[in-house]
């Protein structure tokens, strides 16, 4: 039966240790992803063409392995299975690979070469692992119970780069948004007596005082899905500073016209046929958004729906003089977005540009020093080459005194860490417990790791 089939697939893709009666909310991602994947693969009928946008996104190395064994499977049946994927070892398993480029929007969308997915190499090499970066202080964390994490003991470096890794369910997402998060939040303001009782029950530092360990808290969950209205603008937190921008144009001034409606927060300032939604296939503002009295209000030469039209390389010379708006399309430059269009929306990109987008957005968000950012994979999405351009911005990020903290599967991404914290070593209640922490030369070493012959391949240490 169709209940069975999917079942089974949930135990073969590792997610047996879950109930039904497990709400969605407190799973993981890659626990979220393999239940969509089990009911999709649990079908028992035949002749279907599987279309699947990334598959390995949230999975442990582990079970991209069992995942790519299972489609496998399913085209030795004669099922069609086409997948968009990054990650080399899944895509090994493809009987043909088509490979896309050579870069990103006009400069891509040619086809590079059709390959057996047998002759991709079999690592993934990282040309360059720096050495791993002392810390400024350490948030010892003591006995900490949350989920299925039983009385975790830690010590969590700060002015340095964090990876947490382990396999799906193990524990990460709870240790960081559900204990480290709401910790640091109560650390950095003024708590209550009681609060900060039950904090200092559960940590300590060294290396630094408790009033100087945060000067702010940012935390990024992974985007699954973005609404309607959300673009680039909004998502790189500039859609403002250029509304403002507009409004002080004298002849916007004189006729009453605000920054809300530039920034489409008013009623009149949305096309009145769209109404700001679908606005892509929309014949009267063609995809503009604005409505058409705003296009005499210019700035340079421009309207606002002009502006929002140029990539971000173009719009970033433009308006280079102008901090709250070149800042993050510089950030967004420098992780590899110079191609993208403010009036983009967010639902025309794909994860791995929404990653970076939220990304450059956290990087310039008024951080130089004691800021901690948390952060849920920001490689997944992303090739190698892509994920070393985070890994850069991360790295100068804490060069300017702040920490990064961040779930990863990538072992691209874990090797270019200065620490990693490792749970496990299953998921659900066979999860919860550091088994490695350390360098990841030494986690490469270290017997009880479940990740380290990963590491090993990955040429790390």
């Amino acid at each position: 039966s169709r209940v069975s089939g999917t079942l089974r697939k949930m135990r073969e893709l590792g997610l047996g240790y879950l109930s039904l009666v497990r709400l969605t909310r407190t799973l993981s991602g890659g626990e979220v992803q393999r239940v969509r994947l089990a009911r999709v693969l649990g079908s028992e009928l035949r002749g279907l063409t599987y279309l699947i946008d990334e598959p390995s996104l949230g999975l442990h190395p582990d079970d991209t392995e069992s995942l790519g064994q299972i489609l496998t499977s399913l085209a030795r049946r004669g099922e069609n299975v086409l997948c968009v994927e990054n990650n080399l070892a899944l895509a090994r398993h493809a009987e043909v690979v088509c490979a896309l480029g050579p870069g990103a929007g006009k400069e891509g969308g040619r086809v590079l070469s059709m390959q057996p997915g047998a002759a991709l190499p079999s690592v993934q090499s990282i040309e360059e692992v720096p050495a791993s970066r002392g810390s400024n202080g350490t948030l010892h964390l003591r006995s900490v119970r949350a989920h299925n994490l039983r009385e975790v003991s830690l010590a969590l470096p700060l002015g340095c780069i964090v990876a947490v890794c382990g396999a799906s369910g193990s524990g990460k997402s709870t240790l960081l948004f559900d204990v480290v998060v709401p910790l640091l939040q109560v650390l950095r303001r003024r708590p209550k007596p009681g609060e900060l009782k039950r904090a200092l029950e559960m940590s300590s530092t060294t290396g630094a005082s408790l009033d100087g360990i945060v000067s702010r808290v940012i935390s990024a969950r992974r985007l699954v899905a973005a609404t309607v209205d959300g673009t680039v603008a909004s998502s790189l937190g500039v859609l403002e500073p250029l509304a403002q921008l507009y409004a002080a144009i004298p002849a916007a001034q004189a006729a009453g016209v605000t920054a809300r409606d530039f920034a489409r927060r008013s009623a009149r300032s949305r096309c009145d046929r769209c109404v700001g939604a679908t606005a892509d296939r929309c014949p009267q503002c063609r995809g503009t958004r604005y409505a058409a009295f705003l296009s005499q209000y210019r700035y340079r030469g421009r309207s606002i729906a002009e502006m929002g039209a140029l990539e971000i390389r173009e719009l970033a010379e433009l308006l280079l003089r102008i901090p709250p708006i070149a800042s993050p399309l510089t950030a967004a430059m420098r992780l590899g977005l110079g191609y993208l269009r403010l009036s983009q929306g967010l639902r025309t990109l794909s994860l791995g540009e929404l990653h970076r987008v939220r990304l450059a957005r956290v990087l310039v968000s008024g951080l130089r020093t004691n800021g901690v950012a948390i952060l849920d994979e920001p490689g997944a999405g992303l090739p190698g080459g892509e994920q070393a351009l985070v890994m850069r911005e991360m790295r100068s990020f804490t060069e300017r005194g702040n920490s990064i903290v961040f779930i990863e599967h990538s072992a691209t991404m874990i090797a270019r860490a200065d620490h990693v914290i490792e749970l496990g070593p299953g998921g659900g209640s066979l999860g919860g417990s550091v088994i490695a922490t350390g360098t990841p030369q030494e986690i490469a070493r270290n017997p009880n790791s479940r990740i380290a012959r990963h590491l090993q391949v990955s040429e790390c240490g």
